[in-house]
Parts: structure tokens; C-alpha cells; sequence
């Protein structure tokens, strides 16, 4: 695990979750570090990795870029000692030059890793621009593609294991992205984009197979990309002040993603993937963190950590889903079960803390606290009645829509048929209906016959028709109406005299 550690450093993509977006905390963790430019987590480890840009000292021989590398504690936000074996690595120093591969060919902005082949990929912020391919194991160079003036000063990347292609985006005047085979290394193709500037963030979803591009315009623009087709399919122009997207996360279940800006006072902006909407932002204060370079996910207790490009540098950490709880789903607005049968209500938020509270008809339901809530077994008493949840923390709260409950009855006529040499002086019964039902009686030519009310769920038709002579034989259709008309009930029965 060691040996991968420096490479993942370069990664300026990563993932994302939910809710209102809170300031957390500012980190200066007094390392010396000189604007942090990439950067990337454990979060089952617990810790967050973040590279400084790098001084270039002139006076040594070789000349040396010196990276400083900090590593933080998720758990209480501070900088960390190392347990890595680099000696105390509370501000452990990197030589880039003592890594054969890149000698020469840097700086490098962006970079992406396969850990399961066994190769990092990084792009230069140079003209002409390269990627080079190195080989974790043994950390050699085993390939270089020098790309043309068009796709010049690489500072995106972004990876696709699961289809082998690697995207990395430009800076140049007109933003660009470059997509590279991983298993040739050669370049697959290219996608320019007109009208919007360079390119600066990405992440993609493997299984949509689509990428978001942040573009350094002002403000800001999300230019989406069908990854297969490599076409423009919308672009998002994000609010005025939200300028030079220069970070982003992505969060797959959620479909969110959450823009950093390299503005003096930053803005974390999140974007609907899907419906490509800008709905939340936080702005920060210039202390608070500005500039904000790159950012990384603790997908485990939804933290995002934003490494600001400034002197020195400072990492900011954002609550996700601070605040009021956001609810994302709640069951069907209508649901309907036969009577009998259990009805189950379920409800999804994302907060801190959060606490719940089913309610019936407008009133607390004692004892619904969960996430799902149950009616065992429905009775044609719950028939009609509306069910929503409260979520709470000690931030706020929000209340769902109401979702309505419809229970279908059971009914069965008896006897069915009616025969008067069995049941004579026995009345046609119309047993399991709705409190204040009545039961419309109808021959086959659509004829009126008679009606008769529910009475403790049961109407009993005495075979009389409407004007009091017994009805004669042969088939007849019922229609049940309803107290509140939620149901079309129909159905046919026999007479035989």
C-alpha cells in the first residue's frame, strides 16, 4: 500500500453525498505547504493525503521540484504523524526528481490510477502537454504520448476502470478533453467545446458512461459528455460568482455533484448530475478558504475536504449533509392493498442525527420512529387515510408529502346463487364493504332494480325489487358505491326461483 501512496496524491476527482452544505472547519496545518494541488482519501483508514504545488529549487544540482505532503486525521481534523514508515510525516517532503519517470517531463496537475492493472497515468500543465504511463511495482516510465497545441496544459483528470479509458481535460483558450485507450495507451479521441473555456474538474459514472466537466469561465460552466459517443450533451452555466471550477466530487448513488471554485473567497456549488440543475451552494470567506484546488469525498461519514491554492495552504472541510435533514424519497403519493393485507411506507433523508415521526391523518403515530413504518394487517378502516413522516435533528425540520391509502375490499355475496328451493326466507347477503356503502342492484338490460345500505360492513337485499315484488329469476350485476367513491367495485350474482 505504500508504494501506491504518492501517485494517488494526483487525483483531482473523486465522489460525493448529501443535504445542506455546512462549514465544518479550517485547517492551517503549518507544514509550510505552498498552495495544495491535489490530493486523496481513505476514509476507512481515516486519513486524507494532501500535495502542496511544489517549489522549484534552482541552486541544487540537479535543479528539484520539493513537493510537501500532509497527511490528516478525518477523526479530529489535525495534522497527523505518519505510520507509514516516512520518518514522523507530520510535513513529510517529496523530491520529484528522484523518481526517474518524471524527470523532465513535468509539472504535473492532474493524474488518475489503476491500482487493479497496476498503472498511474499523469498529464503535464505544459505545452506541448504529455501523459506519461508508469508502472506502480517498480515505478517505471513505460510510455509517454505528447499531445497537440489544442489540448495544451493538462489539469483534469478523470478514470474509467470498467471500460479502460482515462480522460483528461485542457486548459487551453477553448476547453477540450482528450480520451485515452488505457490498454493501447494511445489517444482514442478528442472532444472540443465551443463556447466554454478550459477545462479544469471532471468526474464520470462508469455505469452511465457519462462525464461532467468543470470549465475555468466566469461564471463557471458543466459540460456534460456522452462518454461513448464523446458528444456534448448540456451544459450548466452556474450562478455569476461562481467562477473557475478548479475541483469536483461526485457521489454515483446520489447523482450529485459538488463544484469547488478558484475564487479568493471559494464556493462549493452542488449540481443534479442528472437533471443538470445548480440547487445548493456554500460561499466562503477568504480565511475560510479560497482558491479551492481539489477535493476529496469521505464517502463513510459524508465530509468533503477542499485544499485551497493559496500561501499557505489550508484544507476546509464541508458538511455534506449538515443542517435541516433533505429528504430524497418517500413511498408512492398513492398505494393500494387489498384489505387484509400488511401496507408498508418508506422514507429516505440524509442529515445528521436524524430522528423520525410517521403521522396518520395529521396526528403522531406512537411508536412509527423508523424509516418504515407497517400496518400489519389493513383493515377497510385505514381505507382513505393519508401517512407522511417528520424527519428532525436539532437543526430544523421537514415533513413529507402525504402518501394516500387505499384498502380494496373482500366481497363476497351469499348465497350465490339464490335458489328458493334452498333458501327461501334467507336475504342475499353482500358481506366485507366499506362503512357507508350502498350496494346498487341491476339486471343485465341495465335496469334499475334496487339499492341497499351497508350495515357493520354487511347490506342484506330481501330479492324485492323497487316496487316491493320479488325480483325473478336470473343474473343480476351489483355496483358498490362508496362513502368517498375510492373504489369501483362490480360484480354479478344469480337468482333462481
Amino acid at each position: 500500500m505504500k508504494r501506491l501512496l504518492f501517485f494517488v496524491f494526483f487525483l483531482v476527482s473523486g465522489v460525493s453525498a448529501q443535504a445542506a452544505l455546512v462549514l465544518e472547519g479550517v485547517l492551517d496545518p503549518g507544514s509550510g505547504a505552498l498552495g495544495y494541488g491535489a490530493a486523496a482519501i481513505d476514509p476507512g483508514a481515516g486519513y486524507a493525503y494532501f500535495l502542496d504545488t511544489g517549489t522549484y529549487i534552482t541552486h541544487i544540482s540537479p535543479p528539484r521540484q520539493i513537493h510537501v505532503l500532509d497527511r490528516i486525521r478525518l477523526s479530529d481534523f489535525s495534522l497527523s504523524l505518519s505510520e507509514t514508515g516516512i520518518s514522523s510525516f507530520t510535513s513529510a517532503t517529496i523530491q520529484q526528481t528522484n523518481n526517474v519517470a518524471l524527470i523532465g517531463v513535468g509539472p504535473f496537475s492532474c493524474g488518475v490510477i489503476d491500482p487493479e492493472e497496476d498503472f498511474a497515468y499523469f498529464g503535464s500543465e505544459t505545452n506541448p502537454a504529455k501523459i506519461i504511463k508508469v508502472r506502480l511495482s517498480d515505478l517505471a516510465l513505460m510510455g509517454t504520448i505528447t499531445l497537440p497545441a489544442a489540448q495544451a496544459y493538462l489539469r483534469a483528470a478523470t478514470i474509467d476502470t470498467r471500460h479502460h479509458f482515462a480522460y483528461f481535460g485542457s486548459s487551453t483558450t477553448t476547453g477540450s478533453i482528450v480520451k485515452i485507450d488505457l490498454e493501447n495507451f494511445t489517444v482514442a479521441s478528442t472532444l472540443s467545446f465551443p463556447g466554454a473555456g478550459a477545462v479544469a474538474s471532471a468526474v464520470l459514472d462508469t455505469v452511465a458512461n457519462t462525464g461532467w466537466f468543470g470549465t475555468i469561465d466566469k461564471p463557471g460552466k458543466v459540460v456534460r459528455v456522452n462518454l461513448n459517443t464523446m458528444q456534448v450533451t448540456n451544459t450548466l452555466t452556474l450562478n455569476i460568482g461562481e467562477n473557475h471550477l478548479t475541483s469536483a466530487i461526485y457521489d454515483p448513488e446520489d447523482r450529485l455533484i459538488y463544484f469547488g471554485t478558484e475564487t479568493s473567497s471559494g464556493v462549493v456549488v452542488r449540481v443534479r448530475a442528472l437533471a443538470m440543475n445548480r440547487d445548493r451552494f456554500i460561499k466562503l470567506n477568504a480565511s475560510e478558504g479560497g482558491f479551492l484546488q481539489t477535493a476529496v469525498w469521505d464517502s463513510i461519514n459524508n465530509y468533503a475536504y477542499f485544499g485551497s491554492r493559496t500561501i499557505p495552504g489550508k484544507i476546509t472541510k464541508i458538511d455534506l449533509i449538515g443542517g435541516v435533514p433533505e429528504i430524497t424519497s418517500i413511498a408512492q403519493v398513492e398505494q393500494e392493498v387489498p384489505v387484509g393485507e400488511p401496507a408498508n411506507f418508506y422514507i429516505t433523508a440524509t442529515g445528521r442525527d436524524i430522528a423520525y415521526q410517521w403521522n396518520r391523518d395529521g396526528a403522531p403515530i406512537a411508536g412509527a420512529n423508523t424509516e418504515h413504518y407497517q400496518i400489519p394487517q389493513t383493515t377497510l378502516n385505514d381505507d382513505g387515510a393519508r401517512f407522511n413522516c417528520t424527519v428532525s435533528n436539532s437543526s430544523g425540520s421537514a415533513t413529507s408529502g402525504e402518501t394516500f391509502l387505499t384498502v380494496q375490499p373482500d366481497i363476497h355475496v351469499f348465497p350465490n346463487p339464490w335458489r328458493a328451493d334452498r333458501n327461501t326466507g334467507v336475504p342475499l347477503s353482500f358481506n366485507g364493504l366499506p362503512t357507508g356503502s350502498v350496494v346498487k342492484i341491476f339486471s343485465t338490460a341495465a335496469h334499475w332494480v334496487q339499492s341497499v345500505s351497508e350495515t357493520g360492513g354487511v347490506a342484506a337485499w330481501d330479492l324485492k325489487n323497487s316496487g316491493g315484488q320479488n325480483a325473478a329469476s336470473g343474473y343480476y350485476f351489483y355496483y358498490v358505491k362508496t362513502r368517498n367513491d375510492r373504489h369501483q367495485i362490480r360484480g354479478k350474482f344469480a337468482i333462481i326461483r
